[in-house]
């Protein structure tokens, strides 16, 4: 069974909304993939402890996704023409991915529980 199109949305709307989707996966698949072996190889953090700094991430993001859902979804002065999440979208998009060259930004001179700190907030 075919599912149509009745709405006749472009093809490079639909394929905005994938490349956004393409994008933040693979941020996602990069960070899973990479940060315990960084802190354990290259940083020197025991598997526990990044394990933890993991999962206090994961609860905060629980909590956190929600609430951020919830204060976006008021109007902007921008919500007309950009549609009401984009300049959100655009600022943590900037912000994230800061924040992603800041979690493999470690000096190897700091002891554990300083790493530990550092991934926790740089997670987030």
């Amino acid at each position: 069974m075919m599912i149509k199109n009745k709405t006749n949305t472009p093809t490079g709307i639909m394929a905005s909304y994938g490349s956004g989707k393409f994008l933040a996966e693979f941020f996602i698949g990069a960070f899973g993939a990479l940060v315990f072996k960084f802190y354990e190889t290259e940083i020197g953090l025991s598997a526990g402890l990044s394990a933890v700094a993991i999962i206090l991430y994961s609860i905060w993001n629980a909590i956190n996704d929600p609430l951020i859902g919830y204060l976006t979804s008021k109007p902007t002065p921008f919500s007309g023409k950009l549609g009401r999440r984009f300049p959100w979208i655009f600022i943590g998009s900037i912000l994230w991915g800061f924040s992603f060259v800041l979690i493999f930004a470690v000096p190897k001179s700091l002891n554990a529980d300083t790493v530990f700190i550092n991934l926790l907030v740089d997670a987030r």
